[in-house]
């Protein structure tokens, strides 16, 4: 899938992000046993392995760090200690030139998190982070 660029075009982005989760993430982790969390939300979790897949398009909001700690403290008490995988579905070279590195200092900050199992970007990981979560282990594939 061509990865439109609309940098600099929030509702653009938006639409891009939600159609490569709706048609390509979405189906592959449904496939995997998981399930949406919330009705307008795109994080998933398969109830069965206690997994929960939390999944944006790119590490571009500014609050982006402490929201995920809040996240990650919220989910680890309601579910009773999940594994928590972050799933960023953007490329990495599909970055913004001019905010990549703001995107890569939040990204290794969301990655240092020992609260969370799993870490990857992009579609190409995709695959390798189906066959982590069905063998529940951890890993940081980020390309």
């Amino acid at each position: 899938m061509a990865t439109l660029n609309y940098c600099g075009n929030p509702l653009k982005d938006r639409e891009e992000a939600q159609f490569r989760f709706e048609t390509i993430f979405q189906p592959v982790l449904k496939n995997a046993g998981f399930v949406s969390m919330a009705r307008n939300g795109n994080n998933m979790i398969n109830p069965e392995t206690n997994q929960i897949v939390i999944v944006t398009s790119a590490p571009s909001n500014l609050m982006i760090v402490k929201a995920t700690e809040q996240l990650i403290r919220k989910y680890r008490k309601e579910y009773e200690t999940p594994s928590i995988t972050y799933l960023f579905t953007r490329e990495i070279s599909d970055y913004p030139e001019g905010s990549k590195p703001v995107y890569l200092a939040k990204l290794k900050k969301i990655s240092s998190m020992n609260l969370l199992n799993g870490v990857a970007t992009g579609m190409s990981m995709l695959p390798n982070v189906v066959s982590k979560l069905k063998n529940n282990e951890p890993f940081r594939l980020i390309a």
